[in-house]
């Protein structure tokens, strides 16, 4: 994917055949005729949906179907449509609702308009625009950088100005070849880049994740895919609750588990030891404290039953049950050697012989 020598080998063949690729797979000005989709569809996943179904999945928002450039062309669809059209099928028929099958689309669509085609990863028709651009974004992110690299920015600062000159004075001929190349270069390393980011945000998907689900951090390869460490509850449920239509409670997934409010259920059928463990491992008492705090209620930090909103704001627990069993769990987690050392009266070798 950003192998230059292969780059460079792609443009080389389109100069010998007289057409240089066009990488254009999130650019929504390169657009195929809905008919041609049904046919797309299937050769690209095996999915096979007739053209009635093909706008059904439109209208419950999985894709855009846009305007053409032509008004008497109809409608049209950006090239990334198929795959997504197949991810979502899949997880379809693996019980995903269509609200969270709309809200997969939506972050998707949105991560395509804000992030894979925007800024420095823009579409530029122009070779010398598409230079300039990146060029003055490497600039801009050297304030961002420590330590400073004096010499680096300086040396970009320089390619900038040369670039500009060329912009406004016109491009010599000996040097036209090699502004092609360039821009050339430039634009298979940012498909590139936008396919890698497309894939990890599937990835996380295909993992067993909601797309809304934060982490304190994470880790993904092409290989192995995404895995994410410490799960960031508050953050997720505010995010979740705001992709959602307005009243609508929002699932969230993680490996094993689907989270629908004060909802919690395992995807799979556990005897009771491992389902204390995988609740214990997914932090699931924190989803519920966060998802009531989100929701004004107060709950026992034990049990989590709610507590009377008219009682004592300073209130924790429901009862002194709940209290001491909460003092007992404290004690276990930050004592293991003291937990050992009050059981030993009952393993320990009778002293006295007897």
């Amino acid at each position: 994917m950003f192998d230059l020598e292969m780059i460079d080998k792609w443009y080389e063949a389109g100069k010998e055949c007289g057409s240089i690729i066009h990488f254009g797979l999130f650019d929504k000005r390169a657009l195929l005729p809905v008919e041609q989709l049904t046919v797309a569809l299937e050769r690209e996943t095996g999915e096979i949906l007739t053209e009635g179904e093909i706008h059904t999945k439109a209208s419950a928002g999985w894709f855009p179907l846009l305007a053409m450039e032509s008004p008497d062309e109809g409608l049209g669809w950006p090239l990334y449509v198929p795959s997504r059209i197949g991810l979502l099928l899949k997880l379809e028929r693996e019980g995903y609702g269509p609200e969270e099958l709309r809200v997969i689309a939506d972050l998707e669509e949105w991560a395509i308009d804000n992030l894979y085609s925007a800024d420095d990863m823009a579409y530029l028709d122009d070779d010398l625009e598409t230079l300039i651009q990146a060029s003055q974004e490497r600039l801009d992110a050297f304030q961002y950088v420590e330590p400073k690299e004096p010499e680096k920015e300086a040396a970009t600062r320089k390619e900038l100005t040369f670039l500009q000159g060329l912009k406004a004075n016109g491009v010599p001929d000996q040097l036209s070849s090699k502004i092609e190349k360039q821009a050339f270069r430039l634009r298979a390393w940012n498909e590139g880049l936008r396919v890698q980011l497309l894939v990890m945000d599937r990835d996380k998907i295909r993992a067993g994740y909601s797309p809304a689900i934060y982490h304190v951090g994470h880790s993904w390869n092409a290989k192995d895919g995404y895995t994410g460490e410490n799960l960031r509850w508050a953050e997720t449920i505010k995010a979740s609750l705001t992709y959602v239509a307005e009243g609508l409670v929002p699932t969230i997934r993680i490996p094993g588990w689907i989270l629908r409010g004060d909802r919690v259920s395992p995807v799979q059928t556990l005897r009771p030891a491992e389902y204390a463990a995988e609740w214990k491992a997914r932090d699931i008492d924190d989803y519920l404290r966060e998802w009531n705090l989100v929701q004004g209620v107060r709950t026992c930090l034990h049990c989590m039953t709610p507590l009377s909103p008219a009682g004592n704001d300073r209130k924790r627990f429901c009862g002194q049950r709940c209290r001491n069993a909460a003092k007992q769990k404290r004690f276990r987690e930050n004592n293991p050697m003291g937990i050992v050392r009050a059981q030993e009266r009952y393993w320990a070798p009778d002293k006295t012989g007897e």
